[in-house]
Order: C-alpha cells, then sequence, then structure tokens
C-alpha cells in the first residue's frame, strides 16, 4: 500500500507483543491506523496475546504457523467467540505468503504489525 509503514517482530509471548505496543506509542501509531499479522506455533499461548493485540489496533489478521494447521484452526475457534466480532479475521486459509500480499496491499491502514512465530519455507 502507498504510504505505508511495516513492522516485523518474531515477539510471539506476552512480553514480547507488551514491547512492540510501547514502540507503537512511542512512534505516535493511533489504534485506528494499524492492523496486525498474528501467527503462533504449537505449544504457545495465544490468548493472552491477542487480547493485547487486540486492544492496540484496529484488525486482526490470523495466519497459521505450523505446517498441520491445527493451531490455526484452535486460534481461529478461539477469535470466533471474541467479543469483538469482525475485529479478528483470516484469509486464504490463514497462508502465510498470501495473507502478507493481501493485508500490505489494503489501504485502509497506515501500519502493519507482523509479529509472531513464522514457519517460512522455500517452495
Amino acid at each position: 500500500g502507498k504510504n505505508k509503514t511495516i513492522y516485523f517482530d518474531v515477539g510471539h509471548n506476552v512480553q514480547a507483543i507488551q514491547q512492540v505496543i510501547q514502540y507503537l506509542e512511542a512512534k505516535g501509531h493511533k489504534k485506528q491506523d494499524i492492523c496486525w499479522v498474528f501467527g503462533t506455533s504449537k505449544g504457545k499461548k495465544f490468548d493472552d496475546c491477542l487480547a493485547l493485540i487486540e486492544k492496540a489496533c484496529s484488525r486482526v489478521y490470523l495466519i497459521s504457523a505450523i505446517i498441520t494447521g491445527l493451531v490455526y484452526h484452535r486460534i481461529v475457534k478461539f477469535v470466533g467467540s471474541a467479543a469483538h466480532p469482525g475485529k479478528f479475521v483470516s484469509i486464504a486459509d490463514g497462508n502465510i505468503a498470501k495473507t502478507l500480499q493481501i493485508v500490505t496491499a489494503l489501504q485502509d491502514h497506515k501500519v502493519v504489525v507482523i509479529s509472531g512465530s513464522f514457519f517460512i519455507m522455500p517452495e
């Protein structure tokens, strides 16, 4: 997208997410201008991370961080019952590359934060 700032951070726990949020606030980014792409791998506790992320941005895009997608489906189920329906979005069946391509091309956010655990392998 035009005039977009993109932050990439592999933080996938509460402390790391808090640091990213503090950095965004220090940079003067407003919640309504931020979207967040988040993925987590097997064994990671994502509930508390998503609660923090939800408060810090206007939309959260979820991706699958492991090949099997089991964690991804657990996350989708979790956010389906979240207090703010529509805030959490899953596109491209959680495919990392496709989701990043779509989200970074969107014009409705000035800031994109990409964080969490990512399994990225050349195809």
